[in-house]
């Protein structure tokens, strides 16, 4: 993932810049701009703050939608998930399931799957 361009290009400041207010990312059940989740991030103080988990981030998508087309392009589908192991790919259309999201939180968010560390 270090040699990711993602790795580089995923700053808060670059992601500000990039997307301004014009996508809208899924944040716990709600559409908001990356800017209003970062100020959020910095700001709250929930006891079970929100982070965002956007299975559609890649897509490219109607305005509003939270998609970036070069999302996708900054980071590469390691090795041992590679296409030729990929047995959802062989799903008829429209079955595969959902299978990347780009999740991120501030201080004190996360799932059961994903927690911030101190």
């Amino acid at each position: 993932a270090s040699g990711w361009p993602a790795a580089a290009k995923w700053t808060e400041a670059a992601l500000r810049d990039r997307f301004g207010e014009r996508c809208g990312f899924h944040v716990g059940g709600h559409t908001m701009s990356l800017p209003a989740f970062f100020d959020y991030c910095a700001s709250n103080a929930d006891e079970q703050p929100l982070y965002l988990f956007d299975k559609r981030f890649a897509e490219t998508s109607a305005a509003g939608g939270g998609a970036e087309p070069g999302l996708a392009a900054d980071y590469a589908v390691p090795a041992y998930f590679s296409a030729d192991r990929d047995l959802f790919a062989k799903l008829p259309g429209g079955c595969r399931p959902d299978h990347r999201w780009l999740i991120a939180g501030g201080t004190r968010s996360g799932s059961r799957c994903c927690r911030s560390l101190p």
